[in-house]
């Protein structure tokens, strides 16, 4: 045994003087480096397509806003890491949105990480031409009258997300399949009357919300400015958000159910219900806000879509302690993050070099910037898109058009009136009459009888009338422009306070 023991012991020297010899350094990492590794990754993929190449499809209205403030919601409230946004007609065709969902795979790096993929598009029914069925379609940007060709099939969608490692996926398809006239439902170009709706879609490891349920449509609102079920999912996220600091998929979706069928079959007097299609116990605790750790302060990067440009690479720069500028660090080389066209990644804040590649790899330039807390930097000063399409629509409702024309036809009305009774008034000439010397104005009621005031009530009450009256008038249009903007809110959307009960009480 001693013979023995001394070999081992004679190896292991060996070993550890090979090592050294060798250069080889044992590089432990820090506990913080091996939790962020390890720590999950929320990843999304929004998709807005508000019109079509082909002119047999009509234009949807607010897919493209819906697919910014969806994006905007999830870096905002929800903290994702990544927001891959497709809005451009350049990458919401099928080829470009297929090779987006695949490049999604390749960033999933556990199983546990949370994946959105948000759709706002038309959709539609058609015969697929090998299963002899009918099957959903989103109508991207290329489809024309072939759609089983040319439109990309919901269950190729559902197919490539079961290829992927995460067991927490969510898809959120604001669209639907039936064919109603003014909603985001199309019927086949050429098509007479409805179409039959297809098989409703059950998959076992991903979470399917659906803007209507089987056979329904699905409806835009001009007064939300915003597709009706996408607009009170985001608001309940938000509260939920700040009520219990942590919501999932589906809470926010039964949260936001009822609000949509009842502002639904207010407006338009028709059905549309959420769905949600999810076997019994599978991922019931997807957490879209919170579900986590609480990170740190974290801005992002948008990497911005101009023509010639592929992709961004960024670095973080280390402080150097006798140098003024950020440099990359000579111990050690930080990681590279490469971020696509048109996508958000949260960064820790600081100082990072980027290069800007093009189509064929090659660097065109290369430039420093600093990531803020809760900012968003871009590239040579661009603003991301939704800062001026949200922040327009906002500024747009502020003051609605409805009170400015109460307003202004209340006191137009008050001032018509009021000039008419000063006519009136300049028109009942005074006459004099001589009685006991003195002169005494008076007004002229009547033919046959005359009525002499006072001194003081001649001067005062013309003015008392004409102000009285003209202060009466404006207070009633007022009144009566406050009555005609308050019915037609009432009828163009829900009060916030009636709103804000509703989702408390759920």
């Amino acid at each position: 045994m001693t013979t023995i023991t001394r070999a081992l012991s004679l190896l292991v020297c060996m070993i550890v003087h090979t090592q050294v010899w060798a250069g080889w350094q044992s590089t432990p990492l820090r506990p913080g480096q091996v939790q962020s590794a390890l720590k999950p990754k929320k990843l999304a993929l929004v998709i807005g397509i508000n019109k079509t190449r082909s002119p047999h499809w009509s234009s949807l209205r607010y897919a493209l806003r819906d697919a910014l403030h969806v994006g905007n919601t999830l870096r905002n409230v929800a903290k994702f890491d990544r927001i891959h946004q497709l809005v451009r007609p350049d990458n919401t065709t099928k080829t470009s949105i297929l090779q987006s969902l695949r490049r999604l795979k390749s960033q999933i790096k556990s199983p546990l990480d949370t994946v959105f993929v948000y759709i706002s598009a038309h959709g539609t029914v058609a015969r697929h031409p090998t299963l002899h069925r009918r099957e959903r379609y989103i109508v991207t940007y290329d489809t024309g009258k072939q759609v089983a060709k040319q439109g990309l099939s919901v269950r190729q969608i559902l197919s490539e997300l079961k290829s992927y490692t995460s067991k927490r996926i969510v898809l959120m398809l604001a669209t639907c399949y039936t064919g109603l006239a003014n909603s985001k439902s199309k019927p086949l170009p050429g098509a007479k009357g409805g179409l039959k709706p297809a098989t409703p879609l059950r998959s076992r490891a991903i979470q399917v919300l659906s803007a209507a349920g089987y056979g329904q449509s699905a409806f835009e609102s001009q007064s939300l400015r915003a597709d009706v079920y996408t607009h009170f999912f985001l608001d309940c996220m938000k509260r939920l958000s700040q009520k219990a600091k942590a919501a999932s998929t589906i809470e926010i979706h039964a949260c936001a159910s009822q609000p949509t069928t009842m502002y639904v079959k207010k407006q338009r007097s028709e059905i549309q219900v959420p769905k949600v299609d999810s076997e019994p116990g599978a991922n019931r605790d997807i957490f879209l806000v919170g579900g986590a750790k609480k990170r740190g302060k974290r801005g992002y990067f948008w990497g911005f879509g101009r023509k010639g440009i592929a992709s961004y690479v960024l670095q973080p720069l280390v402080a150097q302690a006798n140098q003024k500028e950020h440099t990359l660090s000579k111990q050690s080389t930080p990681p590279e993050i490469k971020v696509s066209v048109s996508e958000y990644i949260a960064l820790k804040p600081g100082r990072y070099r980027v290069k800007v590649h093009d189509t064929k790899g090659k660097v065109i330039k290369t430039y420093v910037i600093t990531i803020k807390p809760d900012g968003v930097a871009t590239t040579g000063g661009v603003k991301p898109p939704e800062s001026e399409v949200l922040k327009r629509n906002v500024r747009e409702r502020k003051v609605p058009s409805s009170m400015i024309i109460a307003v202004v036809g209340g006191v137009i009305l008050a001032g018509a009136v009021a000039i008419a009774l000063l006519i009136v008034n300049e028109a009942s000439e005074p006459v004099s009459v001589r009685i006991g010397g003195d002169v005494s104005k008076f007004w002229a009621r009547s033919q046959s009888s005359l009525h002499i005031p006072s001194k003081r009530a001649q001067s005062s009450a013309p003015l008392w009338a004409v102000g009285g009256t003209a202060a009466a008038l404006a207070a009633g249009g007022l009144t009566a422009g406050l009555v005609i903007h308050h019915t037609h809110a009432k009828k163009r959307a829900t009060k916030p306070s009636t709103l804000k009960t509703l989702l408390e009480t759920k």
